[in-house]
């Protein structure tokens, strides 16, 4: 018999990836962008970091299934990129962590807590309800099942089937659950903020072509789990938010029931961002974000470099930690891999490329390679440095290669000015 290993729920560590909805997923979710690929980048600890690469000692991990994963909306938009940034404008140097994973259940959350999150005490975590829990609840054994997608262990049955029913029995499981999540928490120094799923109640064609029927099954148990779980909370003095009555089923929000689009997940991080700054402390030296908006936008990129017009950098650079350029590609068909490029250029050149953080090349200077593919719409981000003098800055863009139709359909840059936490 193979050897049986508790699962681990977490991201492949050390990888950055393009996601491509696939068109069965596409094909039942109408408002869901039709063209656009995803970009993500997850740590050495298995992590997904926002796009905004801060680094800081005070942390914030946001702990949940696919709601939290955000994985079908563009790395600076996700939930937790938009809470770091809504944060770090309020003046707090925090680091802020995604550990969601799709087909997360809350008892694979607690194992996260408990293996991954502790070694980082003292900590803050937002652990957000599962969606999940309506269908493990569902088998006989609850959490315990043995059914392949959601048994805590690497078994491969399918045989178990659920039950129409949640017993009783199932939903003293949840909660234990979360009373050992808060002990635990409070054991380890670990500040637990809990939230729910937010989820759309009706749904239609239009905007989610899945039975409805079962839809509202589905919908039942999750009330049932919620409002078991948020009766004891309030017994039990747990610090809850009500997300899915903030989020007040605004199909705006959403691309389907439970997952949010760049405006949804802007909301959510407004939403979270007061009820986490109580567990923060404020620098010493507050830090900002300072924004550019470039003219360059809906060009088609060629073999002679489009140059922005100059970038003022802003004369005290002492707190400045790094720049973020946020760019969306839209590639031909024939489009391969580094068919594009952006370069920098400073008006002098007393540095080091090495301080810059960039590749260089005789030929065209300092340079990053741009995600690019055939048929690839994507938003991703490339970090660099400004070195110390610089006064004016110039983005430069080009295809590189290949020929082929290679758009930039917008860029943006982004200085990150704080210190970080020691």
């Amino acid at each position: 018999m193979k050897k049986r290993l508790i699962r681990l729920k977490e991201q492949e560590p050390l990888t950055c990836r393009v996601h491509t909805p696939p068109e069965p997923y596409k094909l039942i979710r109408p408002t869901l962008d039709r063209d656009l690929s995803y970009a993500s980048s997850v740590n050495d600890d298995g992590f997904i970091i926002s796009g905004n690469y801060i680094s800081s000692s005070q942390k914030i991990f946001l702990l949940g299934g696919s709601f939290i994963e955000n994985m079908y909306t563009s790395q600076n938009q996700r939930i937790h990129s938009e809470l770091e940034k809504i944060l770090l404008n309020r003046g707090y140097s925090v680091e802020v962590l995604n550990s969601g994973v799709s087909g997360s259940t809350s008892l694979n959350l607690l194992n996260v807590v408990l293996n991954k999150i502790v070694p980082y005490a003292p900590c803050t975590i937002l652990f957000c309800i599962s969606i999940n829990d309506t269908h493990a609840l569902s088998f006989k054994a609850g959490f315990w099942n043995k059914y392949k997608l959601f048994s805590t262990l690497n078994q491969a049955s399918v045989s178990e089937r659920t039950q129409p029913d949640i017993t009783e029995e199932n939903l003293s499981q949840l909660k234990n659950v979360y009373r050992s999540l808060k002990e635990l928490c409070k054991f380890f120094n670990i500040n637990l903020l809990v939230a729910n799923t937010p989820y759309i109640n009706e749904i239609d064609d239009s905007f989610y072509a899945l039975d409805n029927s079962y839809y509202r099954r589905m919908c039942e148990k999750r009330s049932l789990i919620y409002d078991t779980l948020y009766s004891m909370f309030r017994i039990e003095g747990f610090d809850s938010l009500d997300l899915h009555e903030a989020m007040g089923g605004n199909k705006k929000l959403f691309f389907d029931d439970v997952h949010t689009n760049a405006e949804g997940s802007f909301v959510v991080a407004s939403v979270l961002a007061p009820r986490l700054e109580k567990y923060l402390e404020k620098s010493d030296n507050p830090p900002r974000l300072v924004v550019y908006r470039s003219e360059l936008h809906s060009i088609k990129l060629t073999v002679d470099m489009s140059w922005s017009s100059k970038v003022v950098i802003p004369n005290d650079m002492s707190k400045f930690s790094h720049a973020i350029l946020e760019y969306e590609l839209d590639c031909g068909a024939d489009a391969i891999e580094n068919n594009a490029l952006l370069c920098l250029r400073f008006e002098h050149e007393n540095y080091s490329f090495k301080d810059v953080g960039l590749k260089y090349s005789d030929n065209v200077g300092l340079f990053s390679y741009l995600t690019t593919g055939p048929k690839l719409r994507i938003q991703d981000t490339v970090k660099f440095n400004i070195p110390a003098g610089a006064k004016e800055l110039e983005l430069g863009f080009r295809i590189w290669r290949k020929r082929t139709e290679v758009k930039l359909l917008k860029a943006n840059l982004n200085l990150f000015f704080f210190s970080s936490r020691s």
